[in-house]
């Protein structure tokens, strides 16, 4: 299993709220976690949170300062 940890994500955008994934007009503002990180598990993204909550960064990339990450997603009801 290939693993990857990211750190030092100023601001981590995300579809997905505490109850699970949000939906139609709740997507007008989307849940956003500062100082994060992402961990990605074989090309899945596995797990993401705080900095502060993350034990374990033992190979992990830190990116950039100021760095802003947002998860490719796709809505299948969006028209361009």
């Amino acid at each position: 299993m290939a693993t990857q940890i990211f750190t030092n994500i100023s601001l981590l955008v995300t579809p997905k709220g505490d109850s699970g994934f949000i939906r139609g007009k709740n997507l007008a503002v989307l849940p956003a976690k500062r100082d994060a990180y992402i961990i990605i598990e074989d090309d899945v993204v596995a797990a993401i949170g705080e900095a502060a909550d993350l034990r374990f960064a033992s190979g992990s990339r830190s990116l950039p300062d100021r760095s802003i990450v947002l998860p490719c997603w796709w809505d299948s009801h969006s028209h361009l």
